[in-house]
């Protein structure tokens, strides 16, 4: 799953054939990159169960 995510170009867009990559290898870079697919990804927060206080046991 992740490297379906992380292959995305949409999310995290590739680097231009004419790009030597230094321009992806500054922290800043990383991070924006990051920051930018994830809140393309739109992942919902996780499920928790709710605590209704009824006895599981009696039934």
């Amino acid at each position: 799953m992740a490297d379906w995510i992380a292959s995305t170009e949409d999310y995290f867009p590739l680097l231009p054939l004419d790009d030597d990559g230094t321009t992806l290898l500054t922290p800043h870079a990383h991070a924006a990159r990051i920051k930018r697919g994830l809140s393309l990804l739109e992942i919902p927060s996780p499920w928790h169960p709710r605590d209704t206080g009824i006895d599981a046991t009696r039934y």
